[in-house]
């Protein structure tokens, strides 16, 4: 039985603990594309890049992303037909959609080393056609066939390796491109000590590790480590398949997370422990005391119900 000191310090820890916890998760609801933004005439766009990294606080500016969405189309498959066009549009709208990458349609694609047309300035020089507009428009009336892929690429020469073909599944040729899915890896990668280790990776998974900025690089030991947090894992099972144990650590993670997500929601919490506590907890309480066995693992998050239609 838990001391009655241990009940106040972890209900008190609850606070950042979970936060920390709940925020980490990232859900991906599966939802109709929406429809973006009014197109601008063309003669009136600016070619301005859009900003990498976050300013001091201004004035909130409109974004249109159907601008944005069509000029990276335009950067990255100029030469390919509608479909083609719309293959890359696709891909930024699953990125946005998956946790190990950012939130927000313009974050995706000034992520560091994410397009190579925005790095190499070619995003800014480039104005979409009416052939751009086509795509996000037979977007915009549900057409996918992208599988959810993540990555495209030029289609290789013959037997030219790269990091897609190494390291991930192809999904769908299209033209010039590949849209390539998640599949096996050569990396190493181990969980030691809270820990996650990680070498041989190649310059692409180098380098986008890095920008995530959770890993550091050890030059003695020549490998990343960084924290196994929900956050890290879920990223990295975004761009290899993480050895088994690595991967049972993530789910775990992740039901934990889910269930003080279920908790923090309940009108009436019920206690998960026997509180050794002369008085009756208000329900606040309470459920800050469950969130919190469940956080520092002390009690097993308890399973989903189910709802009279048989649904969680």
């Amino acid at each position: 039985m838990l001391p009655y000191i241990a009940l106040g310090v972890v209900i008190v820890a609850a606070v950042a603990c979970l936060v920390t916890a709940a925020a980490s998760r990232t859900e991906m609801p599966q939802e109709p594309v929406p429809k973006f933004g009014k197109q601008r005439p063309a003669e009136t766009q600016s070619p301005a890049k859009v900003p990498e990294t976050a300013q001091e606080p201004q004035e909130p500016q409109e974004v249109d992303e159907a601008y944005i969405l069509t000029k990276i189309a335009m950067a990255e498959a100029e030469g390919e037909d509608t479909e083609g066009k719309a293959l890359v549009i696709l891909t930024v709208l699953n990125r946005v959609k998956a946790p190990q990458f950012p939130g927000t349609i313009v974050e995706v694609i000034a992520q560091r080393n994410a397009f190579s047309s925005y790095s190499n300035g070619r995003y800014d020089r480039v104005e979409p056609d009416a052939d751009c507009r086509a795509a996000l428009e037979l977007i915009e009336g549900g057409w996918d066939k992208s599988q959810g892929a993540l990555y495209f690429e030029r289609t290789p020469e013959n037997g030219e390796s790269t990091w897609h073909s190494r390291n991930l599944e192809k999904l769908h040729t299209r033209e010039s491109h590949i849209l390539p899915g998640e599949g096996g890896e050569r990396v190493k990668i181990a969980l030691k000590d809270g820990q996650v280790l990680i070498k041989e990776a190649d310059e692409n998974q180098f380098l986008i590790i890095k920008s995530w900025g959770k890993m550091k690089w050890s030059k003695a030991q020549q490998m990343l480590y960084g924290p196994a947090d929900i956050e890290l894992l879920n990223k990295l099972s975004g761009i290899v398949r993480l050895p088994r144990p690595i991967e049972d650590r993530r789910r775990k993670l992740n039901e934990v997370a889910e269930a003080i997500d279920r908790e923090r929601l309940k009108e009436k919490p019920e206690p998960l422990y026997k509180y050794p506590v002369k008085k009756q907890l208000y329900q606040h309480q309470t459920r800050g005391a469950n969130m919190a066995l469940m956080a520092f693992g002390l009690i097993a998050p308890p399973k989903e119900e189910a709802t009279a239609d048989g649904t969680k």
